[in-house]
């Protein structure tokens, strides 16, 4: 009779790879009671090594428990039908080494390190209550890790996710999410870059972008609540907006916030997706309150305005779109269709744009990009708004319709 385990434990003592093809536990069916688990322990270690490009270990699960796993050398591969655990230990992928799994779950206080065009690709990644993620790149050059599912972050407690250094790239693709609540704490010293993906910056998380944070064309930066996206002392960082920059529900819609002590540029294939708030005269704004800090408008840069409520408004009445320091003057440029001055309808009420408004607060040191009831329209401004405002009242009857 043969006895067959798919597990194996490792209690300090060592496990290496070396120039050979190794597939431990194999589960054709998927069935999770078969799956097979490799334990280490108590200073343990797995390495993968060897110039010999079969030089690999496919499993389902690796489990790391104060210990540490390495693809030590070029072209070695690490190829997992399930998940990665890490407690408080260390993984780290060598240059042009490649490792993908289902799911990378940290406890404790762990680390990786990529190198040099290095691939670590997982479908999830999550961060358990209290534990420390540090991800660092390692080679001379970038070394990335890609999330093409989800970034979770615990229900309860803090979960610390930190990109630590300028070669390390975090990249969401392939509609991955990352949903920043208040048990969150993200620290950028490198790149996060959102291609086909989304992060949700909710108000009390501790979202700290030292460096830049890259929304692609195809990615989403959502903000729900009074969010705020800082900055450590004595550093500079980037929020540039190739994508959608947009403000999802809250408790209070049409009263979100993006605080941040960024520069935040509006590229010209962006779209700022703001909404208004006339019954409780609200709306949602940006707030740059680092006067070291610039923020720019490209030409092309969308703003498409959307309606929570509606209600007839007195002339005059004010709404702040953005806040930002007045020596940087972004009054030269402006949203496309919406030159400075410009008016437009929007449901029941004329607004006028301003993108230096000293009447908003006089002498508050700021420059205001505001929005103004006035009494009708002027006919030869219409035309230049027609499509934006058109896209407007769409948003307004989906929303209609939802509810």
């Amino acid at each position: 009779m043969f006895l067959i385990s798919n597990t194996a434990t490792l209690d300090a003592s060592a496990l290496v790879v070396d120039n050979s093809a190794v597939v431990f536990g194999s589960n054709p069916f998927g069935d999770p009671a078969k799956e097979s688990t490799m334990t280490f322990r108590n200073g343990a270690s797995l390495q993968i090594t060897g110039l010999n490009p079969t030089s690999s270990l496919e499993t389902d699960n690796l489990v790391f428990e104060g210990s540490s796993l390495a693809l030590a050398t070029n072209n070695t591969r690490l190829t997992l039908r399930n998940d990665l655990t890490l407690q408080d230990s260390s993984a780290t992928i060598a240059n042009y080494a490649s490792a993908t799994t289902v799911g990378i779950v940290a406890s404790g206080s762990s680390s990786i390190a990529v190198g040099t065009n290095a691939s670590l690709r997982t479908a999830t990644l999550d961060i358990g209550s209290g534990a420390t993620l540090n991800v660092m790149g390692s080679g001379d050059d970038i070394g990335t890790m890609r999330v093409t599912s989800q970034v979770l972050f615990p229900v309860s407690g803090t979960g610390t996710l930190t990109i630590g250094n300028t070669r390390a790239v975090l990249e969401l693709s392939d509609g991955a999410t990352m949903d920043a609540t208040a048990h969150a704490k993200l620290t950028n010293n490198g790149s996060i870059s959102l291609q086909e993906g989304r992060i949700t910056v909710h108000g009390g998380a501790a979202v700290a972008n030292n460096m830049e944070l890259l929304v692609q064309t195809t990615g989403t930066l959502s903000i729900v609540g009074n969010a705020t996206i800082s900055q450590d002392s004595g550093q500079h960082g980037f929020v540039t907006m190739g994508g959608v920059l947009t403000f999802g529900d809250s408790p209070t819609p049409a009263a979100n916030t993006l605080s941040t002590t960024n520069q935040l540029d509006l590229e010209s294939s962006s779209t700022l997706r703001m909404t208004l708030d006339p019954t409780a005269r609200t709306s949602d704004s940006i707030l740059i309150s680092n006067v070291a800090r610039e923020f720019t408008i490209s030409p092309g840069a969308i703003l498409s305005l959307s309606l929570a409520s509606d209600t007839l408004l007195p002339e005059g009445l004010k709404f702040l779109l953005i806040d930002y320091p007045d020596w940087q003057v972004a009054m030269a440029a402006s949203f496309s269709g919406l030159p400075d001055g410009s008016q437009f309808v929007l449901g029941l009420n004329t607004y006028r744009i301003n993108y230096n408004d000293g009447d908003y607060r006089p002498a508050d040191g700021s420059t205001f990009i505001t929005l103004t009831t006035v009494p009708e329209i002027d006919p030869g401004t219409f035309g230049s708004v027609a499509a934006l405002v058109c896209g407007a009242l769409g948003l307004l009857e989906r929303r209609r319709k939802a509810s």
